[in-house]
């Protein structure tokens, strides 16, 4: 009996030792895990917060002039920065439409002799259009001038056209490199700005040959040195380098606040405020560059500042934000909520600013092709940009008297030219 009772005394004992030694392990594996936990606690607090998820600031539609002249089934929006113009595919019609960032209407030309439907367009910093749409053949990237002149395949050759046949999506980078989203083989092509390949990387680099037919991804968008592709069925946009190097992945799979459930456009903001359009979430999720949720504006609905199956956004130099849908055929103008930039400087972004008092505009008007391009009415000698756009022009004459815009302006608005001396 006294030995059956040591026995058990000292198994008692190793087993005490046993568990002060699991403890001890477990305590150190808690606080790596807390430690890490602490990074990205502001993030997962946010999530799941209703707070956080606020209605649109919406602005106004973008139309139009003419009874009946309207989009049918809109697709990409590209805001090009560098003319601040706004272009609009409108398949349904065979066309490309072109607003300046007032909303107002400046030109448009067809594109039904070369393509049926223009689904995206980008637009590099010498003005040339690049569009992206269906033929007989398959899909093709096509060239045309800012005058909607037609000037050829933007493949420079067969064996960039066979590798760009079944492009998706289409962006365009700092150095007018293009990028092709082959959604069949998973694949962004980097092209060389006259259009011959240069590279080519997975658009989700941890997916395997066998599950490539299943992605879905969304419109690609490039920014600030990287390259966004929305990664739809992940519910999450990978954010890559030039090279195709994933860099971040920015999003969490689901369907409450803060996170995505079927991200199908991106658009970056002036001060990298990322915006992620989720088409079954019907809203914009808004994220700091870092990652971190900020907040998300939007909601289901068919009245303004609310979407219905949203396609498309995109946004412009004033940080105006455009969303698109096909439903109802509508493009919705809005401000981003000021909680966004208030959230944006709490988490350590920059500091905070209101979306009304932004209306910065860097204009590049030291060429011809920039003042035919300010002046795309000139037999009409009319001048299409207002208000401060105006006062920036007048400003940048005054420092440049010679420029080639100043003929076009002078014709369009008489007499302000001899204000320019009075400032």
């Amino acid at each position: 009996m006294r030995f059956f009772l040591r026995q058990l005394c000292e198994k008692n004992h190793e087993t005490k030792i046993d568990l002060v030694h699991y403890l001890q392990a477990t305590a150190v594996l808690l606080s790596l895990v807390f430690a890490a936990g602490l990074l990205s606690f502001a993030t997962l607090s946010a999530q799941g917060n209703p707070e956080l998820s606020i209605p649109a600031s919406f602005k106004f539609d973008l139309n139009l002039p003419g009874e009946g002249n309207h989009f049918l089934r809109p697709a990409r929006i590209f805001a090009d920065p560098n003319y601040h113009e706004v272009y609009v595919c409108d398949p349904g019609n065979s066309r490309i439409l072109i607003f300046n960032e007032q909303g107002i209407f400046k030109f448009e030309f067809s594109v039904s002799e070369h393509m049926g439907a223009p689904l995206d367009v980008v637009v590099n910093s010498d003005g040339y259009i690049i569009v992206l749409g269906s033929t007989r053949q398959g899909m093709r990237i096509m060239k045309f001038d800012f005058d909607g002149l037609y000037l050829g395949s933007f493949a420079a050759d067969d064996a960039s056209l066979k590798q760009l046949e079944e492009t998706s999506s289409i962006a365009i980078d700092d150095h007018d490199r293009v990028y092709a989203l082959i959604q069949s083989r998973g694949e962004v092509v980097r092209c060389s700005p006259d259009g011959r390949v240069e590279t080519e990387f997975p658009a989700e680099p941890q997916t395997e040959v066998r599950d490539i037919n299943e992605m879905t991804y969304g419109s690609m968008y490039f920014s600030g040195g990287y390259l966004y592709i929305p990664v739809s069925n992940y519910g999450a946009v990978n954010r890559l380098t030039p090279d195709g190097k994933v860099v971040g992945r920015i999003g969490i799979k689901g369907t409450n606040v803060g996170q995505l459930n079927f991200p199908v456009s991106v658009a970056v903001t002036t001060d990298g405020i990322v915006m992620v359009l989720d088409k079954n979430r019907f809203n914009v999720v808004c994220y700091g560059n870092n990652g971190a949720f900020l907040a998300e504006f939007g909601g289901k609905g068919t009245r303004s500042g609310w979407f219905y199956h949203p396609s498309w956004i995109a946004t412009d130099s004033r940080d105006q934000v455009y969303v698109g849908q096909i439903f109802n055929n509508r493009i919705q103008v809005l401000s981003i909520p000021d909680l966004i930039y208030q959230r944006k400087s709490d988490l350590g972004g920059h500091a905070v600013r209101s979306h009304s008092a932004d209306s910065t505009i860097g204009l590049t008007i030291d060429n011809s092709q920039a003042a035919r391009r300010w002046s795309r009415n000139e037999d009409k000698h009319t001048f299409d940009c207002v208000e401060d756009d105006i006062l920036h022009v007048v400003t940048s004459l005054k420092s440049n008297p010679n420029n080639p815009l100043s003929h076009a302006f002078a014709k369009s608005v008489g007499g302000i030219l001899q204000c320019v001396k009075l400032l």
